[in-house]
């Protein structure tokens, strides 16, 4: 519930940032055109499509960043440098846009360079004054949900910090019961927050206070050994949030409290991946292999012959492969080798240069003239634009194994397909002729995965363009 709260009060400030952008857009623009244009703003097509490119960029730049926090729980510096940070961001992938589709004669930029400095001080007001009027509301408002923490002594410098960094900006830490017996803080205050009993007297003292939720926060041996004092808590009409004992024995592992058809769940992954970033990954996959689509036509047309001639055949190479979490997809590649190829795989096995479950063969004997040429330029990999929009691949993940590959993997190793494949990644442009382990392999694919994000992604879709253009890597 809490962490619904919290969206639902970012997503609140950022369509509001978006009306604030809209704003500092209309008077940049009315100055614009009435100190440099000599005329007056009209809020025609292309006014309307210049702020619609700009608006895009905004929640682009919203997707790409994930959560910046609640504007009530950052300090000044640190709010101004988000706003001035997302603003900059926001004209770049505009600047991007302009680009890509063309619209330079479209839209002014020195409109935009004004729009992005009233942005930053119309948001930086805005959001002065919204901290100021919730900071006011939670600290005087009667509605402001009371939380009664209950926990041990040696808990509170852990407990009480983090409780008021990242609890809902609606609640509020009201008071502490220590349930140390005949504790002698009683009476006191800690952070601000007056500490109203211990063990002996906590249900006494809850019945006399203000409590709308209690937080209890202790160690215990299983959940039955709490339920007593759960019972009694909602007996008095009070929701009970229990700490869930055993996060304690998994504190370096990434979790997430849940539920699952119904019951609530500790949910653990190596890593949680933003619903926002994906869709955005995805949208950037569907562009990109349309683009790469255009370049596989013409390399089919102009390889139908030369393939053909050489190697009688198919033109194009069809394979499983294992892909995201053990899913088999069909890959597509024009083929480079003669038709014997798979059986006579078995034959070279022996002169394997890889360590692991993978095969790699200098000079190896399969490989037709020009093979070798579309293998050299990675014209091979085009029809993978194919995967691509058909959803199996990515434009940038790990190497897909082939099901012979997949069955010699250790538990470990399937961990390297938590992502889609891609048709390039680490691997590829970290010099994959070089790397003769396949546990390096792994390290690299680990690697991203642990540390994706969408500009690592457009890091390594510009280095697999020089990589295919000096040809480094690859045989």
């Amino acid at each position: 519930m809490i962490q619904k709260q919290n969206r639902g009060h970012e997503f609140a400030v950022a369509v509001l940032d978006s009306i604030l952008l809209f704003i500092a857009f209309y008077f940049a623009a009315s100055l614009w055109h009435t100190f440099f244009m000599e005329k007056p703003l009209s809020m025609d097509e292309r006014f309307r499509q210049q702020f619609m490119l700009l608006f895009l960029a905004f929640w682009i730049t919203k997707l790409f960043s994930g959560s910046d926090g609640l504007v009530i729980r950052k300090g000044l510096f640190d709010e101004f440098y988000t706003i001035v940070r997302h603003n900059f961001i926001t004209l770049l992938i505009d600047t991007l846009i302009i680009f890509v589709f063309n619209q330079s004669d479209t839209v002014s930029r020195g409109t935009l360079a004004v729009t992005m400095i009233f942005s930053v001080i119309l948001t930086a007001l805005v959001h002065m004054f919204l901290r100021f009027h919730l900071a006011r509301r939670r600290n005087r408002s009667k509605s402001i949900t009371q939380v009664l923490l209950v926990t041990t002594r040696d808990r509170l410098a852990e407990v009480v910090p983090h409780t008021e960094k990242y609890c809902a900006w609606n609640q509020r830490i009201s008071g502490i019961i220590v349930v140390d017996e005949n504790d002698e803080e009683v009476g006191k205050h800690y952070h601000g927050i007056p500490i109203l009993g211990n063990f002996n007297n906590m249900f006494e003292v809850a019945s006399r206070q203000i409590v709308d939720e209690v937080f209890i926060y202790v160690a215990y041996d299983t959940g039955a050994s709490m339920r007593k004092y759960v019972q009694k808590f909602e007996e008095m009409g009070v929701s009970v949030h229990l700490y869930i004992q055993m996060l304690e024995n998994y504190e370096s592992t990434s979790h997430r409290v849940t539920n699952f058809a119904g019951y609530p769940v500790v949910t653990f992954s190596e890593r949680f991946f933003s619903w926002g970033q994906l869709l955005v990954k995805r949208i950037i996959d569907i562009l990109g292999a349309l683009v790469g689509m255009i370049f596989l036509i013409l390399a089919t047309i102009i390889l139908f012959i030369p393939l053909k001639l050489e190697s009688p055949g198919p033109l194009f190479f069809k394979q499983k492969r294992v892909g995201k979490n053990g899913r088999y997809f069909t890959i597509y590649k024009f083929r480079s080798m003669y038709m014997d190829a798979e059986e006579r795989k078995k034959e070279l096995m022996a002169q394997n240069e890889m360590k692991g479950a993978m095969f790699k063969m200098t000079n190896d004997p399969r490989i037709t003239k020009v093979g070798r040429f579309i293998r050299a330029t990675s014209i091979d990999e085009l029809p993978q634009f194919w995967n691509v929009l058909k959803g199996d691949m990515s434009l940038v993940g790990t190497r897909p194994p082939t099901i012979e590959e997949f069955k010699e993997y250790s538990p470990y190793h399937k961990r390297r397909l938590a992502l889609k494949p891609g048709l390039s990644g680490l691997w590829q442009v970290s010099g994959r002729s070089d790397i003769s382990d396949f546990e390096e392999v792994v390290k690299l694919d680990l690697q991203y995965i642990d540390n994706w994000s969408l500009a690592l992604d457009i890091k390594i879709i510009l280095k697999t363009i020089l990589v295919v253009f000096t040809k480094r890597g690859s045989r």
